[in-house]
């Protein structure tokens, strides 16, 4: 177990002062450690949790302070401190702004980055104007429009970019890694990237690495599933043997009797009710639902072996014809991996096809549903006739002499003869039930018994995933100074916090605080699905790991009991698309089939919650947790369980966005790079409802221009930009007391083009249609793919700030929402509009400069703005 990383922060301090968070460690031994191995853990709610940030945020303000001092930009230590938001311990924090960074694969990351370089070439405004010619040295530590963020919200494909930015801050020192340069080759951060955009298979012999991890999985997933069947061929074949003797004398079978029973009582149930003195009172209570469940399920089981029974009778005699089951279990095994793969495109496909209200895409959406429940109807055939293949090796066979002559009228006289004197099979053919039947209770008895210690069935594709997004985006820039050629090194086992084992950690005094979000599955919990969304906002970050459903408890406390949830993990486990159980996208029809094929990319972590009351230190047990894998099969996972499974935060959020709002920032940009190629901005139009339901804030965004706009293919007035940026107002509940403004600014970047890109984009535009919503099934990117959409994020963020592109912004005053107000400024952040210059003030832009001829703003754009690259456009 790892050993506790520090004193616990109080609500109000948490943190210390060492760069990477928390207090000096105490050695091992002293007074001090043992009255922390002797605390309890306790669990917190979230205003715990935003007090410990806080006080992160506050010491790399301080940080960035001196950073501005030193470069001379403010050279005052006092107003440098004002500038930045420096502020003592007893004073309050200030507004708070945040970055999100959206879900979307490799294409998200490569359009973030192009949008960090652009923000870290924005100078924050000074006593000294911009490096000259638009250029910034690698070693130029001056404060930029990327600094004045506190937090870093991403997830999915944000995560990968993400987490490597503040790696690399961690790490070097807090020297921006991804820089932009003119004189001189790409930094080393950015041609690592570049070496890994297809990152999961960058050399040929990952691919074989891949499959075989991949087939060792489903080997585990077949021999598991061999097991079960084998459990209930044996089942099948002794109740086939105990009532065989009753059938024949003409009693009916189980099943028939069960569903008689079930309609009798249900009829006498009627009956009551139907008397006055029964009629106004309550009905079955909630609580008694599960015994009606656990009847029709023995029911249904009755009917089951009653039918296989049958089905094996007619079997018997296909097989004494000669017949065999392994031509129909040959077809529908690559059938059900075919739906395993089909099944998730098809659902995207229903889910853009849903907002339209045409005949036609009304039959395709009931043609599609009928297509994914026939597809999840593969996999139980194909275990069904697994059960009866097994049960056949074992069931007698009839000795026809003419196996042909028993589809003939003399043949049926032939089988009724050959029935009387049934051919026993070899007693070694039990060995076809006995072998995995025992093994399937070895099985059973290690679940229950060493559930702490393995859980079979683990050997899904996280790991292998995880190793491929650390390998590509984790990693320890070289020094700022080093020589050409100098090439990164890997930073594999980078912590959320950095150990007392010396291991590399977040440092949230060098970069913006990283809120990580994932999802975590709750399909079987009555706190989430009495809104039908199978899920809940599940956080990693420096201070704590939690959610609503599960409370939060400290990071370091949940490290001492599960050491290997390290950024890599997390960056995997938020980027786990496509997985059994993905949150409110789940495909309950297909949960079995994906968790069989092995298509499994989700995490299973251990339980806040049930982290409550348990030594600091990790020395005390886990409730243990039984049948891992016949709960992610089913579906069976809720918030109390010892264990909870996480997927990708696109599951439930894919901007990010939730916890931004959740902290009441006063600025918050979202860089949106989702596939959505008819605009209908459903991710936010999700949050929305999220955030209105769950927190009371309410957002006025014209996103409307922007789809617009992005939609035209002709007629564009000549000369007109953008926008790819609608601004609006965040309208947050009124706080109880004292607190955070409860008014807030978002501005919303939208991957999008609008026909001035450059000649580079707009060419492969034209050989690539689908461009910039390209599938996030395509995760194979080549060198020019993540070009294009890195010079695009570039482009979009240059345009904004430097105000060449025209923004869609909400009215100028606040009030009512009305829809489709909005107005298109020529300007963008440069125009005289009260939310943008609201902005501007926030991202500390220079003042707005006087206008030129009819209202533009002079050439050469802003004097704080230094002028991007050219490869940024």
């Amino acid at each position: 177990m790892a050993q506790d990383d520090g004193e616990a922060p109080s609500a109000g301090a948490a943190g210390g002062g060492r760069p990477g968070g928390g207090a000096p460690p105490a050695k091992t031994g002293t007074p001090d450690a043992e009255g922390r191995a002797a605390t309890p853990i306790a669990v917190v709610e979230i205003d715990a949790v935003i007090a410990a940030e806080t006080e992160s945020i506050r010491r790399r303000r301080h940080h960035v302070a001196e950073r501005m001092r030193r470069s001379k930009l403010i050279g005052d230590e006092e107003r440098a401190r004002a500038a930045c938001g420096a502020v003592p311990l007893s004073e309050e924090l200030g507004p708070v702004l945040g970055l999100a960074q959206s879900g979307g694969g490799i294409r998200s990351a490569a359009f973030c980055l192009g949008a960090l370089q652009a923000m870290d070439a924005v100078v924050q405004a000074g006593d000294t104007p911009p490096p000259g010619h638009g250029v910034r040295p690698a070693a130029d530590e001056t404060p930029s429009v990327l600094d004045r963020f506190d937090y870093l919200s991403t997830v999915s494909g944000g995560g990968y970019i993400g987490a490597s930015l503040v790696a690399a801050l961690s790490l070097n020192g807090g020297h921006f890694p991804f820089r932009s340069v003119l004189d001189q080759e790409e930094t080393p951060a950015v041609q690592h990237l570049r070496d890994h955009s297809n990152y999961l298979f960058p050399q040929k012999v990952d691919i074989y690495r891949g499959v075989a991890v991949y087939l060792r999985g489903l080997a585990v997933t077949s021999a598991l599933a061999g097991c079960a069947l084998a459990l209930l061929a044996l089942v099948l074949v002794f109740y086939r043997d105990a009532l065989a003797p009753l059938w024949r004398v003409g009693l009916p079978r189980a099943g028939t009797v069960l569903l008689w029973v079930s309609l009798a009582a249900l009829l006498v149930w009627g009956l009551m009710r139907s008397f006055t003195r029964y009629i106004d009172r309550a009905e079955m209570p909630v609580e008694r639902s599960g015994r009606f469940f656990y009847w029709a399920l023995a029911v249904g089981f009755a009917v089951w072996l009653d039918a296989s029974n049958r089905l094996l009778d007619a079997l018997v005699v296909l097989k004494s014809a000669q017949w065999s089951l392994g031509p129909a279990i040959a077809a529908l095994a690559p059938l059900s991996a075919l739906v395993a793969f089909v099944g998730p495109r098809l659902a995207a496909a229903l889910g853009r096809m849903r907002t339209d209200p045409s005949r036609s895409a009304a039959l395709l959406r009931a043609g599609g549903h009928l297509a994914l429940w026939a597809g999840a109807a593969v996999l139980p055939l194909l275990l069904w006739v697994g059960v009866l293949f097994l049960a056949l090796q074992v069931v007698p066979t009839l000795p026809l002499k003419a196996p042909a002559a028993c589809f003939t009228a003399t043949g049926v006289i032939d089988v009724a003869a050959a029935a009387c004197h049934p051919v026993s099979p070899p007693a070694w053919h039990w060995l076809w039930l006995g072998v995995p039947a025992a093994l399937g209770v070895v099985w059973l008895a290690f679940e229950w018994f060493a559930g702490a210690r393995w859980r079979l069935g683990a050997s899904s594709l996280h790991r292998l995933y995880r190793d491929c997004l650390s390998r590509a985006f984790l990693f320890c820039p070289p020094p700022v100074d080093a020589p050409p050629g100098a090439r990164v090194t890997a930073a594999d086992t980078f912590r959320l916090r950095a150990g007392e084992d010396g291991a590399s950690g977040i440092d949230p005094a060098r970069a913006p605080y990283l809120l990580m979000n994932t999802a975590i599955n709750l399909q079987n919990s009555r706190f989430a699905n009495t809104r039908g969304r199978n899920a809940d906002f599940f956080l990693f970050s420096h201070d704590h790991v939690g959610s609503r459903a599960t409370g939060y408890a400290r990071t370091q406390d949940l490290l001492a009991y599960q050491p290997g949830v390290d950024v890599g993990t997390v960056v995997a486990a938020s980027g786990a698309a496509v997985s059994s159980n993905m949150g409110s996208n789940s495909l309950a029809p297909l949960t079995p089939t994906l968790a069989l094929t092995n298509v499994r990319l989700g995490y299973w972590l251990a339980n806040p919650r049930c982290l409550a009351g348990l030594p600091a230190n990790g020395s005390g047990h886990l409730p243990r947790f039984r049948l891992a894998f016949l709960r992610e099969m089913f579906g069976l996972l809720n918030e109390n369980q010892p264990q909870v499974y996480i997927s990708d935060g696109g599951h439930i959020d894919n901007l990010g966005l939730i916890e931004l709002l959740r902290r009441r920032c006063r600025l918050i940009l979202v860089l949106d790079a989702e596939a959505d190629a008819t605009f209908d901005f459903t991710s936010f139009m999700i949050l929305q409802r999220h955030a209105r339901i769950d927190m009371g804030v309410r957002i006025d965004l014209p996103w409307e221009a922007i789809r617009a706009e992005a939609l035209k293919a002709d007629g564009r007035k000549p000369g007109a930009v953008g926008p790819h940026v609608a601004v609006g107002r965040i309208t947050y509940a009124p706080p109880a007391g004292p607190g955070p403004c409860p008014e807030g600014i978002l501005v919303y970047v939208k991957s999008s083009l609008t026909d001035d890109e450059s000649d580079m984009i707009r060419s492969y535009r034209r050989r690539f249609p689908g461009f910039p919503h390209e599938t996030t099934l395509d995760q194979l990117f080549s060198e020019e793919q993540f070009e294009v959409y890195r010079a695009l994020g570039f482009h979009i963020l240059k345009g904004l700030f430097s105000g060449a592109d025209r923004v869609a912004v909400a009215a100028r005053e606040p009030g009512a929402y009305v829809p489709d107000v909005a107005q298109l400024v020529e300007a963008g952040l440069e125009a005289d509009h009260p939310l943008l210059n609201q902005v501007r003030e926030l991202l500390r832009l220079p003042p707005r400069p006087a206008a030129g001829p009819q209202g533009a703003p002079p050439a050469g754009g802003a004097a704080g703005v230094a002028a991007p690259p050219a490869m940024g456009v």
